[in-house]
């Protein structure tokens, strides 16, 4: 099948410039497929392809496959969603190539991508859909289409290879949606009625004026918004050790403890004093670091008691996680 396919490009290829005389799209001569054959398209089918019905596919994982070869002669197709119960997301290289009889193609939602000369030198294909799951098109997919004369790439599609639609000379209206980041070199050359129709704030206006080509402008594309994304609880763990003080040492000096761990906190943490009922100037004397939650008695004299100290401990949680805030007593005996 492949060396099938290796004949169908060359004999397009021959097509193409015994028309020179006819079609003046193609007054230069087409030497990227002869250069590309080995690259684009292998020359050895893969084991693992099936064939099923009108079509050969290549499983790719357990519930998903790519469609090699269409083999089938209808004129008009739309490509299967699912294969034996793979879910069909690539169009293969040279999977429909120099299939003259197609006229229209509606391609499959979940299709992801199409690849390098997937319809070469479709004469006939005047209409093709594509699916708002496509994110590629490949390199000369749709080269040497004749007869089509207007294309609309979804918002999805993010990359246009090279010329993925040159050498289309009745192409005039081709309509580029917002999400597309990457246009290929002559990606649309040699199709001198061609409109582009885009957003100005997109790859697709840059490309059409560094080209020469006429461009309507449908305005600014629209932001599209940031996805919320469910941020996971924070991990922090907070230990707590009761300690003590020396009366008699705070007499002449103050002393400082650090009575709490925190660990696998997600995020800045900060440790603060929670205010209690009592007004006694003695916990006024008392402080707490936000950084370290340590705890540190000024020099003064104390009673021999223990002291309750209340503690709001906080994970300030980052892109990811939330915050979190663990409130914690600490008792500091004074002795």
């Amino acid at each position: 099948m492949k060396l099938k396919k290796l004949l169908s490009i060359l004999l397009a290829s021959l097509i193409i410039m015994s028309s020179l005389s006819v079609i003046n799209a193609f007054a230069v001569t087409d030497t990227s497929v002869s250069s590309g054959m080995t690259l684009g398209v292998p020359t050895e089918p893969d084991p693992n392809e099936v064939t099923s019905g009108d079509y050969i596919y290549l499983p790719l994982s357990k519930n998903t496959a790519m469609l090699v070869e269409y083999l089938g002669n209808d004129t008009k197709i739309t490509t299967p969603t699912t294969i034996d119960g793979y879910k069909i997301v690539s169009i293969g290289d040279g999977a429909f190539i120099c299939k003259d009889e197609i006229t229209e193609v509606v391609i499959s939602d979940g299709v992801t991508s199409i690849g390098e000369y997937a319809f070469y030198a479709c004469h006939s294909l005047a209409s093709v859909t594509f699916p708002e799951t496509l994110i590629s098109i490949g390199k000369t997919s749709f080269r040497a289409n004749l007869q089509l004369t207007s294309v609309n790439i979804p918002d999805s599609v993010e990359e246009i290879q090279k010329g993925a639609f040159a050498r289309t000379p009745k192409l005039a209206d081709v309509k580029i949606g917002t999400g597309i980041k990457t246009i290929g070199d002559n990606a649309f050359n040699q199709t001198d009625i061609l409109t582009i129709s885009g957003y100005v704030n997109t790859v697709a206006c840059e490309y059409a004026y560094k080209n020469g080509i006429n461009f309507n402008s449908l305005g600014v594309a629209p932001v599209q918004p940031t996805p919320t994304v469910e941020k996971k609880a924070n991990p922090v763990k907070v230990t707590v050790k009761n300690t003590s003080v020396n009366a008699k040492k705070l007499e002449s000096k103050k002393q400082t403890v650090k009575p709490i761990t925190v660990k696998e906190a997600k995020g800045a943490v900060e440790v603060v004093k929670v205010k209690s009922g009592t007004t006694s100037k003695i916990y006024k004397k008392i402080t707490v670091n936000k950084k370290t939650g340590a705890i540190t008695f000024s020099k003064g004299k104390y009673s021999k008691k223990t002291y309750s100290i209340k503690l709001k401990i906080t994970a300030k949680g980052n892109s990811e996680y939330k915050s979190k805030v663990i409130t914690k007593t600490v008792k500091v005996k004074v002795k």
